[in-house]
C-alpha cells in the first residue's frame, strides 16, 4: 500500500474515531428521526398514532375494504373523502402501552424484512423509500431492540465510502495530495460530523451526490467519451439517489445540463442525444418505481408547490458558513475568490471542473432557498462534500509548492477543527434529554400525558413512552383536555407524569388538568431548558 493510502485511512480512522465518540453524546431525538424508524419499522402507518393503532385515513380504507365496495368508492371520491373527515372528526385519544410504542420503533419477528409496509408509508410520506428500506435491513438484525447505532451505522459506512470516492476524483485528476486536505476540511467541520450523527437520509444523500459528481469528472477526463459502463452507472446511481431524497434531482439537473452542453460542444449532437436520452430514460424508470414521486415533487406541500421567497440564497449560504464553522464576512470572501478563480479558469481555458461545480452548487443552494420548508442545516448537507472539493479545487490554483501547500492546508485545519470542535457542539444531539429518561425510569410505574399542539411533534418522546406504564397524547388545538375528565385510567391513580412543551401554555394547561382530573398537588421535575424543551409535571392526590 502506498504512503498516501496509509495516511488517508489513517486520518479516516480518527475521524471515524471523532464522530463515534459525538454520537456517544447524543441524548435526545429530532422528531423526524424518530420518524425515521417508525415509519421504517412499523407495518401499521408511518408515525404513532393518538387515536388507534392506525390513522383515520388507514382505518377508512380498512373499512371499505370489508364493506367491499371499493369500485364504488373510487367512482364517487367526494363520499370516500367524506367519509375520511368523518372518521377523522369522531377520533378519541387512547392510552398506548409501552409495548406498543417499542413496536412502533423497532422489527418485530415477524416483520423482518417486510418492505411493502415501508413503500407504503413513504409513499403516504414526502419521501422516497430507499433509506428507509436500509433502516429496516438494520433494524432487523436485533429485532425488538430501538439503539440510535441503527442508522449511524448505516451514516458512517456512508461517510467512510463518500470519502473514498473522494480519493478516487482526486487520483483520476492526479492530484491526490489534495485528497487528506479535503476529508479533514468535511469530516472534522460541525456540517459533516452533524450529517453522520443526524438520524436521516442526509448522508446517503451526499454519498451519492459524491459518486455522480466523480462518474461526470471522470467523462471529463475521458474527454467526454461515455462508453456504456459509465452509462451503467450514472444510471444506478441515479435511481439509487432519487430513491434516497428527491434534493439528489436538483443537483442532477444542474450538473446534466451543463454536461449535456459540453458534450454537445466538445462530440457533437450524436453523443448529445445518446445522453440526453439516457436522462429521460433514468426519469421514466424512477417514476415506473415510485410512482409516488409525481405527487411528492409537484403537488406535495414539500414539492414545487412550497416554492416561495420566504429564504433567500444567501441565509441559505450562511448556513454552509455555519457547517463549515466560518465567519459570515470570511465566508462572503471566499465565495468571491471561488467566483472569480472559476472565471479565471474560464478564460484561460484551464479544467472546467471547477466551473461546473460552481454553477451546480450555487443552482442546488438557490433552488434549495426556494423550496425548503425551513431554514435549516440539513438541507444543504448533501452538497458539503462537494463544496469540500470544490474549495481544494480553488486553494489549488494558488501557485505553491505541493508539499508545502499540503503542509500548510493540513496544519491550519488541524488547529481549527480542535478549536471548534472543543468551543462549538454537532447539531441534533439534544443534550439534556437524559433527564427526561431518567424521570421516566424512576417513575415506570406510572401513567403518562404528553400534552401537543400537533398529531406529529410527539414522537421525539417515544424513548419516554417506551418506558412509561401507559401513555396518553393529547392535542391541545383539538380540545382534547375534556377527555381526561372521568378516564377510567387515571381515576383511581395517586400520581401521574405529565409533560408539556415550553412554548405552550404551561401554567395555563397544568391547572387545567389539575382542575379536570381532581389531582391534588403538582410539583415540576424538569423545567424545560434543555435542548427538548420539555416541562414535566408531577401531580398526586
Amino acid at each position: 500500500m502506498k504512503i498516501n493510502s496509509i495516511i488517508f485511512y489513517v486520518v479516516l480512522s480518527i475521524i471515524c474515531i471523532v464522530m463515534f465518540f459525538f454520537i456517544s453524546k447524543k441524548e435526545g431525538f429530532h422528531e423526524d428521526e424518530i420518524f425515521s424508524y417508525g415509519s421504517s419499522n412499523f407495518k401499521y402507518d408511518n408515525v404513532f398514532q393518538a387515536y388507534g393503532e392506525k390513522d383515520y385515513i388507514n382505518r377508512t380504507i380498512d373499512s371499505i375494504m370489508k364493506e367491499k365496495n371499493i369500485i364504488y368508492y373510487v367512482n364517487n371520491i367526494n363520499e370516500f373523502l367524506e367519509k375520511i373527515d368523518n372518521t377523522k372528526m369522531t377520533e378519541i385519544p387512547i392510552w398506548k402501552t409501552r409495548e406498543q410504542a417499542r413496536e412502533y420503533m423497532t422489527v418485530q419477528p415477524n416483520e423482518i424484512v417486510s418492505f411493502y409496509s415501508i413503500y407504503y408509508n413513504q409513499s403516504r410520506d414526502v419521501h422516497p423509500p430507499l433509506f428507509y428500506f436500509l433502516v429496516h435491513i438494520v433494524s432487523s438484525i436485533i429485532c425488538n431492540q430501538f439503539s440510535k447505532y441503527i442508522i449511524f451505522i448505516i451514516n458512517i459506512v456512508a461517510f467512510i465510502i463518500c470519502t473514498i470516492v473522494i480519493k478516487k476524483v482526486f487520483e483520476i485528476l492526479e492530484k491526490s495530495y489534495l485528497t487528506v486536505p479535503t476529508i479533514l476540511l468535511y469530516g472534522l467541520s460541525i456540517g459533516g460530523i452533524s450529517t453522520v450523527i443526524f438520524q436521516r437520509m442526509y448522508m446517503l444523500l451526499a454519498l451519492f451526490i459524491v459518486y455522480f459528481t466523480y462518474l461526470n469528472i471522470n467523462i471529463i477526463v475521458n474527454n467526454f467519451s461515455i462508453c456504456k459502463k459509465d452509462r451503467l452507472k450514472l444510471g444506478v446511481t441515479i435511481i439509487l439517489g432519487f430513491l434516497t431524497q428527491y434534493y439528489f434531482c436538483i443537483y442532477v439537473l444542474f450538473m446534466c445540463v451543463i454536461m449535456c452542453i459540453i458534450v454537445y460542444k466538445n462530440r457533437g449532437k450524436n453523443e448529445f442525444k445518446r445522453l440526453l436520452w439516457l436522462y429521460i430514460k433514468l426519469a421514466i424508470i424512477g417514476i415506473i418505481i415510485y410512482p409516488a414521486c409525481i405527487y411528492h415533487i409537484f403537488f406535495s406541500y414539500r414539492g414545487t408547490t412550497n416554492i416561495s421567497n420566504q429564504y433567500s440564497i444567501f441565509s441559505f449560504i450562511e448556513l454552509i458558513f455555519k457547517a463549515y464553522n466560518i465567519p459570515f464576512l470570511l465566508g462572503y470572501i471566499l465565495l468571491l475568490i471561488c467566483i472569480i478563480v472559476s472565471v479565471l479558469i474560464l478564460k484561460k481555458k484551464h479544467n472546467v471542473i471547477p466551473i461546473i461545480l460552481t454553477i451546480t452548487i450555487l443552482g442546488f443552494i438557490f433552488i434549495t432557498s426556494k423550496i425548503s420548508p425551513y431554514l435549516e442545516i440539513r438541507y444543504i448537507m448533501g452538497i458539503l462534500p462537494v463544496i469540500a472539493i470544490q474549495f481544494a479545487f480553488m486553494i489549488d490554483y494558488i501557485r505553491l509548492n505541493k508539499k508545502l501547500l499540503v503542509s500548510l492546508l493540513v496544519g491550519i485545519l488541524l488547529v481549527k477543527s480542535f478549536y471548534t470542535l472543543t468551543t462549538t457542539s454537532p447539531f441534533y444531539l439534544y443534550r439534556g434529554y437524559n433527564n427526561n429518561i431518567e424521570i421516566a425510569k424512576q417513575n415506570c410505574k406510572l401513567n403518562y400525558i404528553y400534552i401537543t399542539d400537533n398529531g406529529y411533534t410527539h414522537i421525539q418522546s417515544l424513548p419516554e413512552f417506551m418506558i412509561y406504564k401507559e401513555s396518553l397524547i393529547i392535542n391541545i388545538n383539538r380540545n382534547e383536555l375534556k377527555y381526561l375528565q372521568n378516564n377510567i385510567e387515571i381515576r383511581d391513580e395517586k400520581e401521574i407524569i405529565v409533560s408539556i412543551n415550553k412554548y405552550m401554555n404551561v401554567e395555563y394547561i397544568i391547572n387545567e388538568i389539575v382542575r379536570i382530573t381532581n389531582f391534588d398537588n403538582y410539583r415540576m421535575l424538569l423545567n424545560g431548558e434543555n435542548d427538548t424543551g420539555n416541562v414535566i409535571y408531577k401531580l398526586t392526590k
